[in-house]
């Protein structure tokens, strides 16, 4: 029911006052009557839908974190019912991430596959509706390859690039307690990314929620991976469709539904001596380096991914840290990184290793996947 406009005229008559007063009461009654009917999820979107963050009401002084703020506010403003609010958290803030890839070192192949996909996807939707491509429009892609190769971090960058909205999600974020809430979660992440278009729905660890479907397996779970498919097949046709991206270390255990929906699969191997070398001349651009440079320090870890090499600096720095504590030395942003550091780091630090047996799966799946780009190696920081 809607409220009543009510008006307190001083000067009418009675007759107003008094009708005035039954209409309020009427209209008190009428409301606290439909209370007990009113469904929670529409209460809260009535009292919370123009609600800001408490943050966005101070000015920040960072012009990166105010124009993340700007973008919340608006974004608060479209999200309708809880699910779709406890969604906000999700959308990754591209103005904290550097432009241009420059704090990742990846082949530019892969850059242009990803960027390529992604964009035809989001911005071409006329093209995509005409002739062969209007029931066959591209929605997803996938990012596979041994941990720690920069598979978060790249699906990140291109939303800074690009300028798109994106939500990362995973299983965590998707999982509810309360039965049939995982399915609501589900479609609210459909429809948030579709009021934030052009959009990108990115999710981590996609096998976890997305893998083969077993004869053994509990309800709910299937019931998550069939929710997310049936709004999958929704893009084909809906307006202003978000782009399903999913990052994964296993391929091979995702459901061939999945797959169907995601032709395009991109693979980031461990990366060469060469892509260390630029990773750790990343890394390391605000060291001084004593009796080794990263050329040397490249050739000392094969096998090395992008997030083994970050330790392995961390780990050497905090050496050198600990032994200026040792010597009694002012607390100081000023070291000197010797070969001796990094040593006494490659022995805590090691390579990560994938079991022989996930190492033939991987390999498997890149030569039986249908590649529509060339799989090339990539590392990052």
């Amino acid at each position: 029911m809607e409220p009543t406009a009510l008006i307190d005229n001083s000067n009418s008559d009675s007759g107003p006052k008094h009708e005035n007063l039954a209409r309020r009461q009427a209209t008190s009654k009428g409301l606290n009557d439909d209370a007990g009917d009113r469904d929670w999820d529409s209460e809260e979107e009535e009292s919370d839908s123009d609600d800001v963050y408490d943050s966005d009401l101070d000015e920040d002084p960072n012009p990166a974190s105010a124009s993340h703020q700007r973008k919340m506010r608006k974004s608060k403003s479209k999200a309708k019912g809880s699910f779709e609010r406890m969604l906000l958290n999700c959308i990754v803030n591209t103005d904290c991430i550097a432009p241009h890839y420059q704090d990742i070192f990846i082949s530019k192949s892969i850059i242009d596959s990803l960027e390529q996909v992604t964009t035809l996807a989001l911005l071409r939707k006329n093209a995509f509706d005409h002739g062969v491509l209007k029931d066959n429009k591209v929605t997803g892609a996938v990012l596979y390859g041994p941990p720690g190769t920069g598979k978060s971090l790249l699906a990140k960058g291109m939303a800074k690039q690009s300028g798109f909205a994106m939500i990362s999600v995973s299983t965590a974020e998707l999982w509810q307690k309360r039965h049939g809430d995982d399915e609501k979660m589900i479609k609210a992440l459909f429809s948030l990314a579709r009021k934030l278009h052009p959009s990108i729905v990115f999710i981590d660890e996609a096998d976890a929620m997305l893998g083969t479907r077993n004869a053994g397996e509990k309800r709910h779970i299937r019931a998550m991976l069939n929710q997310f498919l049936m709004e999958w097949d929704g893009l084909m046709t809906g307006p202003n469709s978000p782009f399903i991206l999913l990052a994964t270390n296993r391929p091979f255990d995702l459901d061939p539904a999945v797959l169907r929906r995601a032709p395009v699969q991109i693979h980031l191997d461990v990366p060469t001596t060469h892509e260390r070398h630029g990773i750790l001349n990343l890394l390391l651009e605000h060291e001084t380096l004593v009796g080794i440079d990263t050329k040397q320090l490249a050739s000392l870890t094969p096998g090395y991914t992008g997030s083994d090499l970050k330790n392995l600096c961390v780990t050497a720095a905090t050496q050198c840290v600990s032994e200026q504590l040792r010597a009694g030395h002012e607390d100081s942003p000023v070291r000197a990184l010797t070969l001796q550091h990094f040593r006494a780091a490659l022995e805590k630090v090691k390579a990560t290793n994938l079991p022989k047996t996930m190492t033939n799966q991987m390999k498997t799946f890149g030569q039986s996947a249908t590649h529509e780009e060339a799989t090339a190696h990539g590392g990052s920081v």
